[in-house]
């Protein structure tokens, strides 16, 4: 455990406290005796700022580092049979250093703040690699790139392995919240209008989609509009 105190001008102190991953913590965490039996840990919130000292959990398949102060990812090299990391809100601003762990299936960094794609060439070769969080499903709690334009074709391309990012299958079409058409009600008549062109698609696997499947999803939209307007007439009568 480490106390760090600053002396400040009105003579109050503040102290910062830092813990330590240390073999007697991992131990205490996970309820285990020995590190190499130890399969899943959760280091969560617990004021950790580096991620030493884990190289004797050889065994681990997930691991919690989330809402932790760490601004950089080394020594988990011997976590060859790790699956699934998190180290979402933390003070990241590059995914480095998790290249040797080949059983890695699933990433989760949101809340940090990388600001560039390029920090995924180094996963590249981790062809188990499945799944990648920058951000939550509805785009909250997003690192600064993901307000890039662009953002998730160059994901998918950077790392061609993956089948989901943030929560959205690669093989289908993708939509954002500012990407959602406006719907237009006469107030008058009660008509919808939903102009199709407003519609804005991205297509992480760069195939081109026909007309037809937008002009059916409007049209399903369309009657989804007017039957909740038949039922709301209905229930005032």
């Amino acid at each position: 455990l480490d106390l760090s105190a600053r002396q400040t001008k009105n003579q109050t102190v503040a102290v910062t406290i830092k813990m330590k991953i240390t073999p007697e913590v991992l131990k205490s965490v996970s309820n285990k005796f020995d590190l190499a039996t130890i399969f899943v840990l959760d280091l969560s919130a617990m004021s950790i700022s580096q991620t030493s000292n884990l190289e004797g959990c050889v065994s681990l398949l997930r691991l919690d580092l989330s809402s932790n102060p760490i601004d950089n990812i080394f020594g988990l090299d011997n976590l060859r049979n790790l699956q699934y990391i998190n180290m979402s809100n933390c003070n990241l601003t590059r995914v480095d250093n998790l290249g040797r762990l080949v059983s890695l299936e699933t990433i989760e960094v949101q809340g940090n703040r990388i600001a560039s794609l390029d920090t995924l060439k180094s996963l590249k070769g981790l062809q188990k690699l499945r799944a990648v969080y920058l951000q939550d499903f509805d785009m909250s709690n997003a690192n600064p790139v993901c307000n890039d334009e662009g953002y998730f074709d160059e994901a998918f391309s950077a790392l061609p392995q993956l089948t989901n990012l943030d929560g959205h299958r690669k093989e289908f079409i993708i939509f954002s919240s500012k990407w959602v058409p406006e719907v237009n009600v006469d107030s008058q008549n009660g008509d919808s209008n939903i102009d199709s062109k407003s519609w804005i698609v991205t297509n992480p696997s760069d195939k081109q989609w026909d007309t037809k499947f937008l002009d059916g999803e409007i049209r399903s939209l369309k009657k989804l509009i007017d039957d909740s307007k038949l039922l709301a007439r209905s229930s005032q009568l």
